[in-house]
């Protein structure tokens, strides 16, 4: 389909220099390295391990309107990442990625350069890349998702 604006055209002319890496939406990264980081993290409320109790996890460690548009997709520098894509700027998405890469111990990056609606969202990727931390060194937590508060060690 055309593009009608000059937005539209604007943001055409720069996909087509730099295309982002497309995101399979609804989709958790495999092998399993995000699923196994937060049952370390946060172990199974009533010993539910399925990517559905998982995913209980990550709401409220983004917060509201921020786990948007997510899914999996292979970063440029090679790594399978698992990314939300919601509307905003990137001032406020990096403090929350940095906050759970923290928590998970994994990397962590930001971009303008989204697959969803490029020049209105951007893209927060969690990796495990050459900064991440070994999944069995993540120190056990207490999280209350109703309060969005951790009780015991930090990464």
């Amino acid at each position: 389909m055309p593009a009608s604006s000059d937005y539209e055209i604007e943001i055409e002319r720069l996909r087509e220099e730099r295309r982002p890496t497309p995101v399979a939406l609804h989709e958790y990264p495999k092998p399993n390295w995000l699923r196994i980081r937060l049952l370390k993290k946060f172990g199974a409320r009533d010993r539910d391990t399925s990517w559905w109790a998982m995913h209980q996890w990550l709401g409220p460690m983004f917060g509201y309107g921020r786990l948007d548009h997510w899914g999996t997709t292979k970063l440029e520098n090679g790594y399978t990442a698992f990314v939300t894509e919601p509307y905003g700027d990137i001032a406020n998405l990096s403090p929350v990625m940095e906050f759970v890469a923290r928590h998970l111990g994994c990397d962590w990056l930001v971009s303008e350069n989204s697959w969803w609606c490029p020049g209105g969202t951007i893209r927060g990727a969690l990796y495990e890349g050459p900064e991440s931390i070994p999944a069995d060194k993540i120190v056990r937590v207490e999280f209350d998702p109703i309060l969005h508060s951790f009780s015991g060690g930090e990464r």
